[in-house]
């Protein structure tokens, strides 16, 4: 059996695609900085848990040591200091492809589990670009990874907002609608969105089947949404009246941000809102492209915000279909 290294598989979509790995026909090596957690809903047989650090490369050696196939989600948006981007994304991947190409040069793919936020909103009159530094960071992260297919194949994808069972990002959204009112940017800007269930089965088939290398893929499930198209969905799947949205102007927006931002500091907690986030947040719509997903494999959504909320943290695992109808 095949073995693929999972780097962030103690987050949010790392937990999910554990979950599902009697679903896949490889050996799934889990990495992890920290202890590897004492309960898991995943299968023994099919997971192996490795301790190392992306930072420094400890025990990144014998977690690579012949292993067939990388699946780098690890790195992140929270962070404590605006540093931190660049350390989370394009650093740790620096150092994960330098031992990749040292223990496992005849690797047989590498999948960068990017962001859109690396290729920027889509405004009129604006070329495509990232404008955050969490952006920027993940655009310096393609690009190594981009030049490491050099040396081995490589692939990018590109998800967009991901929800579904065991995420709890939005917590801080669901109550401000349940509390009846919700503050917002005065912009208004339209989101992707992608199943997560929907996004492993992506990465799924991006294993399974043979591709050029140094492509870019993008996801989304045909339903973007604006904040009231979202808050209204909320709203009903909590079984409360739609809420009052509040645009507030982007300098009030900023300084709330950046008290925010001091308050972490003080704290050693990492900021939810930051000046860095709302960037991303006002300038135009995230919007992204899956043809060139379809063409190449056989995917297709399977789930649509408004019709799969409320979830879940224990819904059963749906990895979605890998072969068209």
């Amino acid at each position: 059996m095949k073995s693929v290294l999972f780097t962030g598989a103690t987050g949010f979509l790392g937990r999910r695609f554990l979950r599902g790995a009697h679903a896949l026909p490889w050996h799934i090596r889990a990495l992890t900085r920290r202890e590897p957690p004492k309960t898991t809903e995943t299968p023994d047989a099919q997971v192996t848990w490795f301790r190392g650090c992306l930072e420094s490369g400890d025990g990144l050696q014998e977690a690579l040591h012949g292993v067939d196939a990388v699946i780098h989600a690890a790195g992140g948006g929270r962070v404590r200091r605006p540093d931190d981007y660049d350390r989370n994304n394009a650093r740790t991947t620096e150092t994960l492809l330098r031992v990749v190409r040292e223990c496992a040069p005849d690797l047989e793919r590498f999948i960068l589990v990017s962001s859109m936020a690396a290729r920027g909103p889509i405004k009129e009159g604006y070329a495509p670009g990232p404008i955050s530094l969490y952006g920027q960071s993940k655009a310096r992260a393609e690009l190594l990874t981009l030049e490491a297919g050099n040396s081995f194949p490589v692939t990018i994808l590109r998800p967009p907002a991901i929800y579904g069972p065991g995420d709890n990002r939005l917590d801080p959204l669901i109550k401000a609608v349940q509390r009846g009112r919700v503050m917002a940017p005065s912009s208004h800007v339209r989101t992707s969105w992608v199943h997560v269930d929907d996004c492993i089965a992506a990465l799924y088939t991006m294993l399974e089947h043979e591709h050029l290398s140094g492509q870019v893929f993008e996801l989304e499930d045909g339903a973007p949404l604006s904040l009231a198209d979202l808050v209204n969905i909320l709203a009903h799947g909590n079984s409360v009246a739609p809420p009052k949205i509040t645009r507030l102007p982007s300098p009030l927006l900023i300084s709330v941000a950046w008290l925010i931002e001091m308050g972490a500091r003080v704290t050693g907690k990492q900021a939810l809102l930051t000046r860095d986030k709302l960037k991303d947040a006002v300038n135009g719509h995230w919007l992204q492209d899956r043809t060139l997903m379809e063409k190449t494999f056989p995917w297709v959504p399977r789930f649509q915000f408004s019709e799969s909320y409320p979830w879940g943290v224990d819904a059963p695992f749906e990895a979605g279909e890998t072969k068209k109808q």
